[in-house]
């Protein structure tokens, strides 16, 4: 009677218990936004007036100012996320104020280039919460009043589930789309039962009731169609495998779309739970570490979560009203003073460090060790250069394959540039009108070019050009000395043919012929698929002696002996591009064959020698390497050197003044000046970048093009000047 019970008024609420993680993301999608993202490094932040996170976001208690200040520490140092907690009750006390005090976050947290992952539940601590005025910290006494949400009164009421979906379904529905939040952490810990003092007066079913409403909060999330991820963290026990996992780690990792971990251990137990996780073939991101008191410090971990691309999200910030300076048997153990070794936190509420050496070691760690008048560039604001209407979405295409059935994409991406010898900049990037090609003749991506005649201010589409029944992307442009222009793309039909063809023009990227084929491969419809076997991202260049050449990544050698999963090769043409001779290998690693080297973009440098940068997949996790060569002909074996701090679709460009400048999906931007010996970050033109690239377009001026998302969906082109100092 009382199963039948629950599931009827489950019903009411519009779900059933038994809840199927059928719209989680899968782990192509996942790795994808991963690699958007770059390396994440931050962490969990409550206001240091704050005791807790009723304190924190409450009308009375909310402090803007406070905020803004503390957030430019976090700046300061490298961070560029965190991870904050919200309550059920903020909402239910008053939903448009609670949600307004939450745009004004994310706006400060943006202004410091922070993005916020959110937690909207939490196991931890008093299950007896109540809004209005918090009471005093417990003097001493590590997170004293802390509490947990939904309370213990909630949980035990199913009744109470409605108002729980509709405070999780309206605030997904209102940020869900917004580029500021990094994510949703749909639960914190959930089968956390506490320490003893709470422990006694808490449910004692409480996992079980969790569990039951776990799943139901992953999907009333879902149900809102957020662009960014869903999470919950485990953290205890024994995670080696999916058997040893409890009832509550299995809920919590069969329904995240990322995988997300706790842990205060020192570095061997720190680096033995990510590569327990690695199974998943998910992005990994610790959102709890860093207790000093444990052996877990910034020291011992920092350097395993960057070396694995684990974002690293430490407990505590600026020391205040939390008191998590204390360590955790502060609740058993009598203190009287401040400790020599402070468990959490960062900053004393005056800015200044608690440890000096932290600091460094975290601004070294994410590139920001640069003295006041180094090399740097300042960003103008961003120029449009195309943004295609969106579409009205046909629906499933019959005739379409699998990759085309559903709701398709729209607008304008992946952007390269050439600067023309008259001084008139062309721009060449792929259009998206429709779902997608299909058997009839319309087509599917195109690409399009635009001139600007005064220095990417303004631009005008001057062409297009189509594959009818194929998908055209990749675009990459250069000027030959004779003053014509050849293009080089790549057009698919997916897992069936895929062609790496070059087109030609003579006025100046008005009108193109097809002139060549780099290389290409075909089959039945799904042939080339499971394992795949394209060819993408062509970039071309023109060498000394005045010969054409070609690096793209090739996965055609998959099945061939030995095996490689993905390649860079390159091909050279004697002709200017109307022929091409045998294919070279530039990037592989024997004995590696799930390793992904793809998208090269190559250059020379002022020294004469030529660098080729790419990102490498697989076991990689799309980390950007380089490698060097005297001839640009000639290569060193193996996957290369690493650029740190940078990550998925690289472009290098060659500065006149000898610098190196390289940018990825990551976002962030590094520099050179020693051919790649060593690198720093300097200011990102981007808070997010997809598929930039970057060009010299004056002796003190850069230009960086990109394809951010769009929030009414799909990315268009934009440009944006630098200014080069000193």
């Amino acid at each position: 009677m009382i199963k039948y019970l629950l599931s009827f008024s489950l019903f009411f609420i519009g779900i059933s218990v038994s809840v199927k993680a059928q719209d989680r993301w899968d782990p192509s999608r996942a790795n994808a936004w991963y690699t958007e993202q770059g390396w994440l490094m931050g962490c969990n932040y409550t206001p240091s007036n704050a005791v807790n996170q009723l304190e924190m976001w409450q009308a009375d208690t909310f402090d803007s100012a406070l905020i803004d200040h503390e957030l430019g520490l976090a700046e300061k140092i490298g961070m560029n996320s965190i991870r904050v907690f919200l309550h059920d009750l903020l909402f239910e006390q008053d939903p448009e104020g609670f949600q307004q005090r939450m745009d004004i976050f994310l706006s400060i947290a943006r202004k410091h280039n922070v993005k916020v992952l959110f937690v909207f539940f939490d196991s931890c601590w008093n299950p007896f919460p109540h809004t209005g005025k918090q009471p005093e910290p417990t003097p001493f006494v590590h997170n004293s009043q802390w509490v947990q949400s939904p309370g213990a009164s909630a949980l035990n009421d199913t009744v109470s589930y409605g108002r729980l979906k509709k405070y999780v379904q309206a605030v997904v529905k209102r940020f869900g789309k917004d580029e500021r939040v990094l994510g949703w952490d749909i639960w914190n810990e959930p089968d956390n039962m506490g320490n003893d003092f709470y422990r006694k007066n808490d449910l004692p079913d409480k996992i079980e009731k969790v569990n039951t409403l776990l799943p139901l909060v992953f999907a009333w999330a879902r149900e809102e169609k957020p662009l960014q991820p869903l999470t919950s963290g485990i953290w205890a026990g024994n995670w080696s495998s999916e058997d040893s996992l409890n009832a509550t780690q299995k809920i919590q990792v069969s329904n995240s779309d990322v995988i997300s971990f706790h842990n205060y251990d020192p570095a061997p137990e720190f680096e033995k739970r990510i590569k327990w996780l690695d199974r998943y073939n998910r992005p990994v991101l610790c959102t709890e570490y860093m207790s000093r008191g444990n052996g877990n410090t910034f020291q011992s971990s920092l350097p395993l979560a960057k070396q694995y691309h684990v974002a690293a999200m430490n407990w505590g910030f600026v020391s205040g009203k939390t008191q998590t300076i204390y360590p955790w048997d502060s609740w058993t153990v009598k203190y009287t003073k401040e400790p020599e070794v402070w468990f959490h936190d960062i900053f004393r509420k005056d800015g200044t460090p608690y440890s000096e050496d932290e600091i460094k070691l975290i601004r070294q760690i994410n590139d920001l060790q640069r003295p006041a008048n180094a090399f740097s560039i300042t960003w103008s604001e961003p120029v449009l250069i195309n943004n295609m209407p969106k579409f009205k979405d046909a629906g499933k295409v019959k005739d379409a394959v699998d990759f085309y059935r559903e709701q398709g994409t729209y607008g304008s991406q992946y952007a390269r540039m050439v600067v023309l010898a008259d001084g008139n900049w062309l721009a060449g990037y792929t259009i998206s009108r429709n779902n997608g090609y299909s058997k009839t003749p319309r087509g599917g991506l195109e690409l399009q070019i635009s001139s600007s005649t005064d220095k990417g201010k303004h631009w005008k589409n001057i062409s297009i050009i189509s594959d009818p029944g194929h998908d055209l992307d990749n675009t990459q442009m250069i000027q030959l000395k004779d003053g014509s222009m050849l293009l080089a793309c790549r057009t698919v039909r997916w897992q069936e043919s895929y062609v790496l063809p070059v087109y030609k023009s003579n006025d100046k990227g008005k009108t193109w012929k097809r002139l060549s084929i780099i290389d290409s491969t075909s089959g039945k419809p799904g042939a080339l698929g499971n394992p795949d076997k394209g060819i993408y991202e062509p970039h071309l260049y023109l060498l000394d002696d005045g010969r054409v050449a070609v690096m793209y990544a090739n996965e055609k050698h998959v099945t061939a002996t030995p095996s490689y999963s993905q390649i860079i090769s390159e091909k050279i043409s004697d002709d200017n591009g109307k022929t091409w001779n045998k294919e070279l290998w530039i990037a592989y690693e024997p004995g590696h064959p799930l390793s992904r080297p793809g998208m090269p973009v190559w250059t020379k440098m002022k020294n004469g020698k030529f660098i080729v940068v790419y990102e490498v997949c697989g076991p990689e996790k799309c980390g950007i390497r380089y490698k060097i060569s005297d001839d640009g002909k000639r290569w060193p074996v193996g996957l290369g050197e690493t650029v740190p701090g940078q990550n998925g679709g690289p472009y290098i460009l060659s500065l006149t003044n000898g610098n190196l400048l390289v940018t990825s999906n990551a976002g962030n931007l590094s520099v050179s000046d020693d051919y790649g010996k060593s690198w720093s970050l300097l200011a990102r033109p981007w808070n997010k970048s997809l598929w930039g690239a970057l060009y010299q377009t004056g002796n003190k001026q850069v230009s960086a093009l990109n394809s951010p998302f769009r929030p009414e969906g799909g990315n268009n082109v934009q440009i944006k000047q630098g200014t080069i100092k000193p």
